[in-house]
């Protein structure tokens, strides 16, 4: 099931690499394409059916140095979570081991806004929790607390997702809004807290004659620790008592998100989230952060604006005419969801994965890396088909093993933390799934076309009638935004049991259920986002054959493949099973989310583990061989099969789940803290389906500045992007110049000069309203094959107009002073043979000192010229000329009165001659520029 599945889980920590955090967007795509680097052939063999590999060994693998020295001895091969800190990186480059990277994972502040029934929480107040952005400054904890392997982050969307750089000049605005500011935030929350009858005694905030304490679960695995210490000493600062909980996994979960958020027991949480998948469209996001009660314990109570809640769901349901409207409304969800901040996003971060140099990594997502879901159905060794990869896990076993609709993707149904999420990914199949390098969905089990523009749907049709308990026609003049008709490759479950359509009728009926208050399954707190968007637009579904079916949607998006992943049936388990897990739920014996069983008192199901399994075996004795469930009533006879195939399976494997991707499970051991995912040979398709997309073809962005530029002249910058080192243009290059103080000045495209060369114009219109000061120039380009966004930032150095023509001035003085010495290297060289002649006679005098004149006459021409250029020093220049002209007359008028005193006169005529012309030189010279 595709559903526009959520492409991020909840997660347990991170880790770091050495690299100056305004480097890590550019270098993004250079660390994914890295791993294709290390990618060495396997020896020629056939591919098998299903994945490269025989076997998955996942275990438990929690500390970076226990994880170097396994891989390095080749007890492990890859560990699927990011080393944490620098030492650990040199130790793993150092023991021989490959690093695989990917901005796999975020940092955020979730923050407690429901009221107590004990106590006072002043994150109740809007203003409060808006005042930890100015807060919190997000750069130091990205470059001083991560050391540099992280981007501060502001909003909803991350700054190098294509919805981010749809709309960067707003997300800009935001992020220069919401910018650190210590007494901003100081004088926000000292208002609020006042109107809230809150006192200031003695640095402290006290509220009905005690102090105000914040209590901050704060993880201890990792350097969420260090972040948690600093936002506490920030909020010390400004009045609060802080109770720092430092928690480890198990507590936190069980305290933030399995507890009551009223009962006061935490009011800030250092959350962390990973990243499964890119996508081209976040719908979803808005919904699922800051409305969804299927995310968290707090959305079960909690109520944001109408506003947000508004904005948030016409995301979700694809409820905007065009790409301007979404757009509009991506900018009103971002703003409003800093205005709630109910969870405040930190930073994003680059992780380094360690992995064995005999691995071969497999598809990575451009955002999730290993977190996404092709890896393990397509890594391999390098020298080999075949064999067990053995692949370390931060922990085990944190969440549910339950594929409902909406697992796998952080809601409250199963599989939805990080560690236990790709387990999942490797034993599901969805019908659509995310293309790892477009973020566009592309086919897995199903091939779809789409018909939007308003269809008209058959009045045989079926939708679930909840009053009749039954399948029923949707009878004449029905309508729908769109029809998506899908071809499955239905293939085999894994006990062996056909893929049919009855299963797909059954998981309609789950997705329906799960949403619906009157249905018997239904559960609030398991509402995934694209589930509650299906229930709300599902208009009906139409067989054509038995592999072949239409489903009818009030649902459009801009991007087709987008609507045909929210009408993706494709089931995650078969009918019986369903049937199995429903029966406990709807006798009360178990719940489907974690939030449902503490309401009801009682555990949530596992199909692999715990205290379900008893349950799970007393009912399907119950069931077997002959239940048929209503969903399913009009496509089966006769079930035992089914039922007997599903004991067999439990008998032998010692669980009951059973899906239908290239793995399954083999055995589940909680003690040893490991799960065996064994190849499933009998899956419809062969592990090379997917090898095309290992090197993802990102952009290599360089960006060219003038040294200068100068108000009023027009300023080129030119750009250059390249695909494996070859020239590449299917590029979409857009540029955002900043003023010194971050307000955006100027944005727009750059306009395609040749092949893979860009360029970004600056009319002199354009430069004139600049003004002096360093800017910050940030080109963005995103390829049409991948939609990770290459982003380069370069200062631009614009000058005052005033020392630009001073410098040029200075160019031309030079070059005259230049000039002017070399002619009087002439005067002195004539000078010099004048003196020689006189010494050898009188008689030559005339012709010498003619010689000099004519000299001279050149020097009063130079001099001319420099009048002509310099005119700044004109009346300095004049004075001089005046002088040279009446030494040169003077000398003239008395050429014939020369005798015995010739040779005297000739010399104080040069002695003059100099004066006159080196002392505006050294007036030019002794000139600075302003």
């Amino acid at each position: 099931m595709g559903l526009l599945k959520l492409k991020y889980l909840l997660l347990d920590g991170r880790g770091m690499v050495k690299k100056p955090s305004e480097q890590i967007i550019i270098g993004l795509a250079a660390a994914i394409l890295l791993i294709s680097s290390f990618a060495l052939p396997a020896a020629a063999q056939t591919a098998p059916k299903g994945p490269y590999v025989d076997k998955i060994i996942y275990f438990q693998l929690p500390s970076d140095e226990e994880a170097i020295a396994k891989i390095q001895t080749g007890e492990a091969h890859m560990r699927w979570w990011g080393l944490r800190t620098l030492e650990a990186v040199q130790k793993a480059k150092e023991a021989g081991l490959n690093i695989l990277e990917a901005p796999s994972g975020a940092y955020d502040i979730l923050v407690n806004p429901v009221p107590f029934r004990e106590g006072f929480n002043p994150f109740t107040i809007p203003e409060i929790r808006e005042a930890l952005n100015y807060l919190i400054d997000r750069s130091f904890i990205a470059n001083e607390i991560l050391k540099g392997l992280a981007v501060p982050r502001w909003t909803l969307h991350r700054s190098f997702s294509p919805d981010y750089v749809r709309n960067i000049v707003f997300m800009k605005s935001l992020e220069r809004k919401y910018a650190y500011d210590f007494e901003k935030a100081k004088m926000m929350i000292f208002e609020a807290m006042g109107r809230a009858g809150a006192t200031f005694e003695e640095g402290k905030w006290m509220y009905q004659g005690k102090p105000v304490v914040i209590k901050f679960s704060i993880r201890v695995e990792d350097l969420r620790k260090s972040i948690g210490d600093y936002i506490s000493t920030q909020l010390e600062k400004v009045g609060f008592t802080v109770d720092r909980m430092y928690h480890r996994a198990a507590v936190a979960f069980r305290v933030v998100y399995s507890g009551d958020p009223a009962e006061g027991a935490w009011n800030l949480y250092t959350e962390g989230w990973a990243y499964t998948g890119i996508s081209a469209y976040e719908d979803t996001d808005a919904y699922f952060y800051y409305v969804s009660p299927g995310t968290d314990a707090v959305h079960t109570v909690y109520r944001p604006s109408p506003l947000l809640v508004d904005v948030a769901t016409k995301l979700n349901e694809g409820k905007y005419a065009d790409l301007a409207e979404r757009a509009a409304l991506v900018r009103a969800a971002n703003e409003l969801a800093l205005k709630d901040s109910v969870r405040i996003f930190l930073v994003d971060l680059l992780e380094p994965f360690p992995y064995s140099k005999s691995l071969q990594p497999g598809v990575s997502d451009l955002y999730a890396g290993p977190y996404g879901a092709l890896f393990g159905r397509t890594m391999k060794f390098v020298d080999k088909i075949g064999g067990e990869a053995k692949i370390g896990s931060r922990v085990m076993f944190v969440s549910a093993y339950l594929a409902m609709p909406g697992s796998g993707g952080g809601t409250d149904i199963g599989f939805n933390w990080l560690f236990d999420g790709l387990v999942f990914n490797n034993l599901f199949d969805p019908g659509v799934w995310v293309h790892p390098h477009t973020g566009r969905y592309m086919p897995v089990r199903t091939t779809f076309t789409v018909q939007t523009g308003g269809v008209q749907v058959p009045e045989d049709a079926l939708n679930w009638s909840w009053k009749q308990n039954k399948w029923i026609q949707v009878g004449k003049n029905v309508t729908a935004k769109s029809k998506v008709t899908f071809t499955a490759t239905l293939g085999k479950w894994h006990d062996g049991t056909p893929v049919s359509k009855e299963d797909i009728m059954m998981f309609i009926y789950e997705i329906l259920g799960i949403a619906t208050p009157e249905s018997p399954i239904y559960d609030a707190a398991a509402i995934a986002p694209a589930v509650q968007t299906f229930a709300n637009t599902f208009k009906g579904i139409k067989w054509v054959s038995d592999n072949v079916y239409e489903i009818y949607i009030d649902y459009t998006h801009p991007d087709e493949t987008f609507i045909a992943a929210q009408a993706d049936v494709f089931p995650y388990m078969p009918w019986h099973v369903y049937a199995l897990v429903n029966s406990l739920y709807q006798d009360k014996k178990a719940a489907f989310s974690e939030t449902t069983a503490r309401e009801l008192g009682v555990s949530q199901i596992d199909l692999t583990k715990g205290d379900t399994l008893p349950l799970l075996k007393e009912y399907l004795d119950k069931l077997a061989p002959s239940f048929i469930h209503p969903a399913v009533r009009d496509f089966v006879k006769d079930p035992s099969s089914r039922w007997n195939s599903l004991k067999s399976f439990s008998e032998k494997y010692g669980h009951y789940l059973v899906m239908s991707g290239p793995f399954y499970i083999e055995r589940v051991d909680p003690v040893a803290a490991q799960v065996i995912l064994a190849a499933y040979r009998d899956y419809p398709f062969t592990a090379d389906r997917w090898d095309s997309l290992r090197s993802p073809r990102v952009p290599s962005i360089t960006v060219q500045v003038p040294a200068e530029v100068v108000p009023g002249l027009p300023a080129v910058i030119n750009i250059t992007s390249s695909v494996e080192g070859k020239p590449y243009s299917e590029v979409n290059v857009q540029y955002v110049l900043e003023d010194p103080s971050g307000v955006v000045v100027a944005s727009g495209s750059a306009s395609a000069k040749a092949p893979g060369v860009f360029a970004v114009e600056f009319t002199k219109e354009a430069t004139s309203k600049l003004v002096a000061g360093i800017y910050k120039l940030t080109v963005i380009g995103v390829g049409a094959e991948a939609a990770l966004a290459a982003t380069k930032t370069s200062p631009l150095n614009v000058i005052p107009q005033l020392e630009y023509i001073l410098k040029e001035v200075g160019k031309e003085v030079g070059g005259v002073k230049e000039d002017i010495s070399k002619k009087i290297e002439g005067v002195q060289a004539g000078l010099a043979d004048a003196l020689k002649v006189v010494a050898t006679g009188i008689d030559k005098t005339n012709t010498a000192v003619s010689d000099v004149k004519a000299a001279l006459t050149e020097v009063k021409s130079a001099v001319a010229d420099l009048k002509t250029t310099q005119t700044t020093s004109s009346q300095r220049l004049e004075s001089t000329l005046a002088s040279l002209e009446d030494s040169i007359n003077n000398l003239s008028a008395r050429m014939l009165e020369v005798s015995t005193y010739a040779l005297a006169a000739i010399g104080v005529a040069v002695v003059a001659i100099i004066i006159a012309v080196i002392t505006p030189l050294i007036v030019l010279r002794a000139r600075k520029l302003a």
